[in-house]
């Protein structure tokens, strides 16, 4: 959420204490008394491209979502795994960044809904309940949904892919790659790829149909399937459901664009002032196409809302958004500005230009100058912005930027406009308030009219889905429709302790959310606004450690609801607030709650008596009981892990690849002992660092950059490093279409040890660390998040939790108390040719002693896929050596065997094999490897 810039008020103290005092239950929204530093897009712009650029080049891969996403198909899986259960965690009550909305026109309690990283999602109940349509392994990012309205077609749908802005899951120069268009023939129930617009380009090439703006269908075409795209610089139509595709207009650099059509077959486009054919153009047959711009139109513009007057589509509006130094101008949030227009054109005749049009300037009526910037009309650069007229009254006319209003007289005047969502009316107001309006979430991206009743209005925005019944109530009464709708993009998670069910989530444009109960539909309740971030419980499990975007920490204690008893601001008074991080780190001992540790760039500070930080309810910032650590580090502090056993062992990673070691960090003000011998791309951002519970000196860390070497472990506290990225890492030296790493956890089972990692491309574990190219990494969760980003897990050891926290659908909880909770089937080998294979973790074995250490490897090192499979199947055996393929059935009966001749790479036909579960086994004389093979 775009919130603000750090300011605190003595006067919002003074109201929140009245406040506070004067209510019999201690209900409080700490974000009504904090001033939120605002989320400033350029500030997480550059944390995100920090942490993902290319090292080297500075500049992200090109289409490196959709050639991870596909390097990650190849991997091995737990498809297979039925002993993990897998519980969709939530928030239930919360929806994320919804980019897309729309209504079944055969049934309006069918809706389909698309998050900016969560995938598709349909309701067949109006929003009671949804079901995620996009399966794990598909790409999640959804930008625009459309449904083909003519009779007998209804059940034909298409979404769009890729955003060139906005995504917080990707980053700066890091473009959210889509791939192309996806259609589906049942409704929205199952998607597949347009092949004419996935990306056939060599890896790294820029292809225009990974960033869809819009799609928009000619309803009036009975003989063909037309349907119109805006991609990155052009306007493309297609008369034969998306199989081929003609451009249109364009075909330069204009980076928004926008089309649509009207119930007759008109189409109206828009294209920047950056690029070819920059202007806006109307068609009646979509191949003839007649730049309608008037010349008074600003000559700088961005991105175009159009608005089609359902009930006169001769009439049209145009919001558009960076008109440089024209339209209206409007103060933003805490020191910013921007410049809107909105024009109104009316077809007359002939061409629809000179004087067969009638174009009005209505931009001196956006809302301006109104009692605070939060207040006034802001698109945060074309990210939020719609314009939507009633279809039963066409003087009354919606716009939306961060918030969403309401004009009666289409706003000809500024006399009859009233804001009906996003912010709270007065945020930041002379008492320094600040708040959402209630039951809704600012920055806008659609509005839909109930087609039974006009009055209902639907709203998809940054918050998730809300309802209306009535669109012209004021003050505006909502909804919410987030019921499951699991969408939130976490950047963290924590939990309480021993079996507890407390769980709080740090979540980009949402808070932070947290909830006490087992019952996954229950509601998370916010105590904290703006954008979650790093956070911390104390083991009473009343005080909480909060933080949000930008370093704002709060102390604060709540109730058994997750209600404010009491707060107060929290990071050093003495700490540079300028140079926090977007996303900044917090980590307490795992041994004494009282201990925290916060970074403020390159300087550390610790508390020793945060148990005891007084809880005033006031907003100013003290440096009771901080301490600062004289020495620095070279860069900035983007992680940080405590030890447990020894305890008081600390280690700090940088944005430079620089990891620093602290002994005895609990008391005084102790060295940093710096290791700069971590080998290979000396600038990586170290995005993580996993201390082994059982051991300090042995230390798992991540770094997040693409096309840099990834992972790295150490067994004596950094004297020496080993890769252990193994198949992880497309290229021994790193690079390639590998995922981003992001976070690490490691578990002692019994005497086991698991070690997890999440990034860009899901979660993936391993039970052995084996030197540079021999560790297999095996994806976890697989058919419940699969590909989508994960940014923060957490284990807890003393009941087996593990939380998964998704940036782009929610978190996930399991419970791992056993290595074969994980890895059911097992593979054993032994280096000196001894060998014997377990298939579960319940049989008796016998192995040479010598070999224990050696033997055991989780599934298999070889790639087997597609797995599932109809039939043909392909065995990657890289650069092993094994001499014979066995494949059984689960009655240990050999249905088939193939000598691989020295090949690296074998396809297979198993298609008269029957559907069902095999073990496919290969051999040697000194090994045997197994893995499960479905068969469907």
């Amino acid at each position: 959420m775009r919130t603000a810039n750090i300011i605190f008020s003595f006067i919002a103290l003074t109201l929140a204490l009245v406040y506070l005092y004067n209510h019999e239950e201690p209900i409080f929204n700490a974000s009504s008394a904090f001033n939120i530093p605002n989320e400033a897009p350029s500030a997480r712009k550059e944390w995100d491209r920090q942490r993902l650029v290319d090292p080297q080049s500075g500049i992200m891969p090109r289409n490196i979502r959709k050639n991870e996403l596909k390097f990650a198909q190849n991997l091995p899986n737990d498809l297979n795994n039925t002993n993990l259960k897998w519980k969709a965690l939530g928030p239930f009550n919360v929806g994320g960044r919804t980019r897309a909305l729309a209504i079944d026109v055969t049934d309006e309690n069918i809706l389909l809904a698309g998050g900016a990283s969560g995938g598709v999602w349909r309701s067949t109940n109006q929003g009671a309940s949804w079901s995620k349509m996009t399966k794990p392994f598909q790409l999640h990012n959804v930008t625009c949904i459309d449904q083909d309205t003519r009779a007998g077609k209804e059940n034909i749908w298409y979404h769009g892919t890729g955003e060139l802005t906005g995504s917080s899951a990707s980053g700066g120069d890091a473009y959210f790659d889509g791939n192309g268009i996806y259609k589906s023939i049942d409704g929205g129930i199952t998607w597949d790829s347009i092949p004419f617009t996935a990306d056939n380009n060599a890896a790294g090439a820029f292809n225009i149909w990974d960033f869809i703006w819009n799609i928009a269908l000619d309803p009036s075409n009975l003989d063909q399937d037309e349907l119109y795209a805006a991609t990155y610089g052009s306007i493309h139509k297609s008369v034969d459901g998306g199989t081929s595709w003609t451009e249109v207009l364009g075909g330069g650099s204009a980076y928004y664009n926008n089309v649509e059509t009207t119930t007759q077959g008109i189409v109206y486009a828009s294209l920047s002032s950056d690029g070819t054919d920059k202007g806006i153009w109307r068609s009646e047959d979509g191949d003839e196409w007649i730049n309608i711009l008037p010349d008074s139109f600003p000559s700088t513009y961005g991105r175009t809302a159009i608005g089609i007057n359902p009930s006169n589509e001769d009439e049209v509006y145009f919001l558009t958004a960076e008109t440089e130094n024209e339209g209206q101008y409007t103060e933003v949030f805490f020191g910013g500005e921007t410049w809107t227009s909105l024009w109104k054109y009316t077809y007359l005749c002939g061409d629809g230009t000179g004087n067969c049009a009638d174009w009005v300037n209505l931009s001196e009526n956006i809302p301006a100058n109104r009692p605070t910037a939060f207040d006034n009309f802001n698109s945060q650069g074309g990210y939020d912005l719609l314009v939507k007229v009633k279809p039963d009254d066409s003087n009354v006319v919606f716009i939306g930027g961060t918030n969403l209003w309401r004009s009666t007289d289409g706003f000809t005047t500024d006399n009859n406009t009233v804001q009906i969502g996003g912010y709270y009316e007065g945020s930041f107001h002379d008492y320094g308030n600040w708040d959402i309006y209630e039951n809704h979430h600012p920055d806008q991206h659609d509005l839909l009219f109930l087609p039974s009743n006009n009055n209902i209005i639907l709203s998809a925005n940054d918050g998730g889905v809300y309802k209306s019944n009535n669109c012209m109530a004021t003050p505006h009464i909502w909804e919410p429709l987030n019921n499951g709708y699991q969408t939130t993009q976490l950047y963290s998670v924590a939990m309480g302790k021993d079996t507890s069910n407390l769980v709080v989530g740090g979540f980009q444009d949402n808070g932070n959310f947290l909830t006490y109960s087992s019952d996954i539909t229950s509601d998370w309740t916010m105590p904290f606004n703006g954008d979650g971030s790093y956070n911390a419980i104390a083991d009473d499990e009343e005080h909480f450690y909060l933080q949000i975007q930008r370093g704002v920490l709060a102390k604060m204690k709540l109730n058994n609801k997750g209600q404010v008893v009491a707060f107060n601001r929290m990071d050093p008074l003495s700490a540079d607030t300028s140079t926090y991080e977007f996303i900044n780190y917090l980590a307490m001992d795992p041994n004494d709650d009282n201990i925290i540790y916060f970074p403020n760039a390159n300087q550390l500070w610790r508390n020793n008596s945060a148990g005891e930080y007084p809880l005033n309810n006031s907003t100013e910032r003290t440096d009771i009981g901080w301490e600062l650590f004289s020495d620095e580090t070279n860069q900035a502090i983007t992680c940080i892990d405590v030890s447990t056993q020894p305890a008081n062992v600390v280690y700090l990673g940088t944005s430079n690849k620089r990891i620093y070691r602290i002994e005895n960090a609990h008391a005084g003000d102790p060295s940093f002992n710096v290791i700069n011998n971590l080998p290979a791309n000396s600038t990586s951002n170290i995005s993580a660092i996993e201390i082994d519970p059982s051991n300090a000196d042995r230390v798992l860390v991540l770094t997040s950059n693409y096309n840099s070497y990834s992972f790295f472990f150490t067994k004596d506290g950094g004297q020496s490093w080993d890769r252990v990225g193994g198949n992880l890492e497309e290229n021994l030296a790193g690079g390639g279409n590998g995922p981003s790493m992001r976070t690490a956890e490691i578990a002692i089972l019994e005497s086991d040890t698991l070690y997890l990692v999440g990034g860009s491309t899901g979660l993936y574990g391993t039970t052995k660390l084996r030197g540079h190219e021999n560790t297999i990494w095996t994806q976890i969760g697989t058919e419940q998040f699969g590909g989508v980003v994960v940014e923060n897990i957490r284990y807890r050891e003393s009941d087996g939790k593990l939380l998964v926290g998704t940036h782009g659908t929610g978190i996930y909880s399991t419970k791992i108390n056993s290595i074969y909770d994980v890895f059911p089937i097992w593979s054993y080998e032994c280096n000196s040719g001894a060998c014997e294979e377990k298939v579960d973790g319940t049989g008796s074995f016998d192995l040479l002693s010598e070999c224990l250490d050696s033997c055991i490897i989780p599934i298999a090192d070889y790639s087997i896929y597609p797995n599932p499979s109809t039939g043909i199947v392909n065995i990657n055996l890289g650069d092993n050596e094994y001499s014979t393929i066995s494949i059984y059935d689960l009655n240990g009966k050999k249905v088939k065997e193939v000598n691989t001749n020295e090949l690296k790479s074998l396809t297979l036909d198993l298609s008269p094999l029957k559907k069902g579960v095999y073990i496919v086994k290969l051999s040697d004389k000194e090994k045997i490897v197994s893995k499960q093979l479905i068969l469907d």
